[in-house]
């Protein structure tokens, strides 16, 4: 399998990874019981280790990809930097925390 299979397939299941995070991902809701409480917690936590997964799983898709396009030019490297800030912007705020 060659590299550039090997970063479209990364690339194509960070983003169905993407899609299945967003369809468990618990919403809020009225007043819950405890039960409901540490049901919440459960499916958070699998929802957001999925999606830390997929972040990074497209981040090698989009590096492998980078490596593929081989450009030289100052755009393209500046295009990978911004990639990788985002990459890690989305793993690590991907939620802002108010009262």
């Amino acid at each position: 399998m060659t590299d550039n299979r090997k970063s479209g397939i990364a690339l194509i299941a960070g983003a169905i990874g993407g899609i299945i995070t967003m369809a468990i991902h618990p919403t809020a809701g009225a007043a819950m019981t405890p039960a409901q409480v540490d049901r919440l917690a459960i499916v958070s936590g699998i929802a957001h280790g999925r999606a830390i997964l997929s972040v990074v799983v497209l981040f090698l898709g989009s590096c492998g990809l980078a490596k593929g396009v081989a450009a030289a030019d100052r755009v393209f490297r500046s295009r990978k930097i911004q990639t990788s800030f985002g990459s890690l912007r989305t793993t690590t705020g991907s939620h802002s925390f108010r009262d």
